[in-house]
Formats: C-alpha cells, structure tokens, sequence
C-alpha cells in the first residue's frame, strides 16, 4: 500500500529496498533505483506512483510485474484568517475579508459571501471560498464566521428644544425644535399648540430608522402663555362739573 502525505510544496521521496528475505544469501546486498512513473509531480496534491526499474546487485533480477503502490499527497487544510473589523451601518452594502497563509508563508485572499447583502445592522453569516480552482489547499469543514453590524448613532448635537413664553391672544402657541435634524429624522410634538393660558410640558419625539440607528430619546421643553394684562381707559364722555 501506498503512503499518504499532506502538500506541503516540498517534493516527496519514497524509500524502495529488497526484501530482506527474498536475498539467496543474508550476507548479499542489493540497492534498487525507482523513478516515478505516474503522477503530474511528486511535490503537489494528488496521486503518483514509484517504479523500480533496476537493482545495483547483477545476481537478482526485479519481478516480472515490479509492485508499484499508489501514493497520495492529499490537499493541506488552511487556518481561514477573517479580518476582525468593527462594522457599523453606513446606509451602503460592506464587504467582510478573509485570507490564509500557503506553505511559503504568502498570504492569499478567499472569496467571502454572506447569507444575505451586508448592508443593515444585524448578524450575518458570512462563508469563504478558494477565489479560483485550488487542488493543493482544503477548506476546514466549516469556513464560516459570524459578524454583526452594529446601528449606527444620529449625530444630534446641533438640535435643541427651548422653553418658551407667550401671551394669551387667541391663537395657538407653540415650540419646535432648533437647529439641522440629520437626513432621515422627522420630529411630532405631544402637547404642543396651546391657546389657554397656562404652564404646560411639550414633549418632541424623533420618528427615524429604528432599525439601523440607536434610540434617539424625546426632548422636553416648557410653554408658558401667560394671561393678557386688561388696561383700565377713563370714559372722557362722562359729565363734568361746571
């Protein structure tokens, strides 16, 4: 039977010899010279043969059929090196790395897809692959890591709710928010537009992609609408004294 080897870019050698039992005499010797015969090369994953093709001792002569076993140089399984990057939501798909180092210490890039397009926050299950045909490296049985996108944050530092006081005059009153809201976010108001005099809590709450950002929590800012001040006017029609 044949002996198996793992590729490791090296040529490998096979030690042929005569059995000692089949020498006449014990004190004999008797080298034998192989050459291979079959096999692309004795370096890279696959199968070959040795033959014997003569003996250094003229008194022996090789078999009629000389025994020629299969060898097999079976592929080297690769350690996969995934990118360890942070991700995080960009509104774009993003790509995930991979690679392995071959025998001369190279490093080699895989071909990484995942379970579905890395684009939103979430887990995904990415799987790498050779890039192109590979004969002389395997893939270790399960070549699959799991990333996470993580939700991206609002960039709210420009936006402010402010107090505000006003004066009963029949209309509404009312707060909003200043400053630039980011693109994607719109703000409702709870409480807001008052017409009676009064004291009361507006609350903003932000309506946005609560699936790829982290909460944006709701401002609260005071309305005052203070009572109109009456002005008292003297009636000049009124009868005088002579």
């Amino acid at each position: 039977a044949g002996t198996n080897f793992v590729y490791d870019g090296t040529a490998k050698t096979v030690s042929v010899s005569v059995a000692a039992d089949s020498l006449v005499y014990a004190g004999d010797s008797c080298t034998v010279t192989a050459s291979l015969t079959q096999g692309a090369d004795n370096v890279s994953a696959g199968t070959f043969t040795f033959t014997a093709t003569s003996l250094g001792n003229g008194n022996y002569r090789l078999p009629g059929t000389a025994q020629s076993p299969v060898y097999t140089i079976a592929p080297k399984e690769i350690v996969i090196d995934w990118a360890d990057d942070d991700f995080t939501y960009t509104g774009g798909v993003q790509t995930i790395s991979a690679s392995y180092k071959d025998v001369e210490g190279r490093e080699v890039q895989l071909a990484v897809t995942t379970d579905r397009p890395f684009l939103g926050a979430g887990s995904y299950t990415a799987r790498a692959a050779f890039a192109g045909g590979e004969t002389n490296y395997t893939l270790p049985e399960s070549p699959v890591c799991v990333f996470t996108m993580q939700k991206a944050t609002y960039d709210m530092s420009g936006v402010s709710f402010a107090d505000g006081t006003f004066v009963e005059d029949g209309t509404a009153k009312s707060l909003s928010v200043a400053g630039s809201l980011p693109d994607g976010v719109t703000v409702v108001y709870d409480n807001n537009g008052q017409t009676a005099s009064g004291v009361y809590t507006v609350t903003a709450r932000f309506v946005y992609d609560t699936d790829n950002y982290n909460a944006l929590s709701p401002m609260t800012a005071t309305l005052t609408v203070n009572r109109a001040q009456l002005t008292a006017q003297a009636d000049e029609s009124a009868d005088s004294p002579d």
